[in-house]
């Protein structure tokens, strides 16, 4: 018969394990760096999803708010007033992406039901340095929601310049998708005539690219081949 005492303790580290999860989420929400640090180190799971909202830790942080609802009420005494939100500070936000990611979050795990990764959740949200964060750490700034949205053209409806530059940098896909709109399109229709002008830029810089490296490929191949001629006509000379 099994021991009912190791029952109950495994069943009490399943449940505070699972309560971890959702710990995990929320400091990360909020950008509790310390927590962050206490709860993987006690195994906390990594790429858990919360799910009241679909996301990882990992989206929470990088773009702090990103439409979530606020935690459940805590208890003040006999009532059930909710702790006033704070948001996490741009420098709190950024660290707490750098723990999960140094950690080993999945870069691209993907919410649920919205296809929303944490890349795209940073872009929405407007944190630029989660953006250049999560690209220096193999983001893919290819993949798309559910609604067939690219990071970048989510950046072209909210206006986000800086980071639609990151994505841009990063190499970021700049014509039009599969249904002929593309992010150009989708911040001209918005009235972001910075984003249009950015996205035109980096266009242009990468047709140069192209046809610069296209050039020096044609060079190379020319001298090549004068080389190699050259070389025939020394040899028929020598045997001449």
């Amino acid at each position: 018969m099994p021991d009912r005492g190791v029952g109950a303790a495994l069943g009490a580290m399943a449940k505070r394990a699972r309560g971890d999860d959702g710990e995990l989420f929320w400091a990360a929400r909020f950008g509790r760096v310390g927590q962050l640090r206490e709860l993987l180190q006690r195994g906390a799971a990594l790429d858990s999803v919360d799910p009241s909202h679909g996301h990882t830790a990992l989206t929470a942080a990088a773009s702090a708010v990103c439409g979530l609802a606020q935690p459940p009420p805590r208890q003040h005494g006999h009532s059930r007033r909710l702790t006033p939100p704070v948001s996490p500070a741009p420098q709190d936000q950024a660290e707490a992406t750098a723990v999960l990611l140094d950690a080993g979050a999945d870069v691209n795990l993907a919410a649920l039901e919205s296809g929303v990764t944490p890349l795209a959740a940073a872009v929405i949200e407007g944190a630029a340095a989660c953006v250049r964060q999560l690209l220096a750490k193999g983001a893919d700034p290819e993949l798309t929601d559910a609604d067939g949205f690219t990071p970048l053209m989510h950046a072209a409806l909210h206006g986000r310049v800086d980071s639609a530059a990151a994505l841009v940098e990063a190499g970021a896909a700049l014509g039009a998708g599969p249904a002929g709109v593309g992010a150009k399109e989708l911040a001209h229709v918005q009235g972001h005539q910075a984003l249009v002008e950015l996205i035109e830029g980096g266009d242009r810089k990468r047709l140069e690219k192209a046809a610069a490296d296209k050039a020096e490929a044609e060079r190379l191949v020319a001298a090549k081949e004068a080389s190699e001629r050259a070389a025939v006509e020394r040899a028929a000379a020598e045997k001449a």
